[in-house]
């Protein structure tokens, strides 16, 4: 009930990364988005090293550290810019994307629903989508509708399991979009 980035930002995207790198100790998933340009006054950070005149969302860092001036040990690895699935502003979304894309090796744009890749190296990303095809929309173009098309796939449970401990027959599973996603997010960690 609450369509404020913010919360996509720190209760889905984070929270996700954070159990998908769980095992990976070095890898931090940071909120950037209150460090503004005002923090390179700071003596002790940098905020040039991944970021310019937009203000990103979140960092992936191996060694991340606030006090990042004189510390060639942090890593950074990606910038995820989020929006909210009924955001409109495609235009200053890629502008933040290109600008991002100057400072660190990919940029993650997304909605929770479409998840769109872009890697310095490439020139078109790679973009997940977790909406059903006929629906599926560009991150910032899907605008006031408010009806998200999930893609699922049924499943169902044995025979036992539905008649002796009252299962339902049929299951959403996760689609196979999901279990791809997830690998792409985890690629992020091994770049070199």
């Amino acid at each position: 009930m609450d369509n404020r980035e913010v919360n996509y930002q720190n209760s889905v995207i984070k929270v996700l990364l954070e159990k998908l790198f769980v095992n990976e100790s070095s890898i931090r998933v940071v909120d950037v988005s209150t460090q503004y340009k005002n923090w390179e006054k700071r003596s002790w950070h940098n905020r040039s090293k991944y970021a310019k005149r937009y203000t990103p969302d979140i960092l992936i860092a191996v060694n991340w550290n606030i006090c990042n001036k004189n510390n060639d040990d942090i890593k950074y690895l990606s910038l995820i810019e989020v929006k909210t699935p009924t955001a409109i502003d495609r235009k200053h979304a890629m502008e933040e994307v290109k600008e991002y894309l100057t400072v660190v090796p990919n940029v993650i744009l997304t909605d929770c629903i479409t998840w769109e890749f872009y890697d310095r190296k490439k020139d078109e990303p790679e973009i997940y989508c977790l909406e059903n095809d006929k629906q599926r929309a560009a991150v910032c173009k899907r605008g006031d509708n408010k009806d998200i098309h999930w893609k699922i796939s049924r499943g169902g449970f044995s025979d036992f399991l539905v008649e002796k401990l009252e299962f339902p027959r049929y299951y959403d599973a996760d689609p196979d979009v999901w279990k791809e996603l997830c690998k792409k997010l985890g690629s992020i960690i091994a770049i070199e």
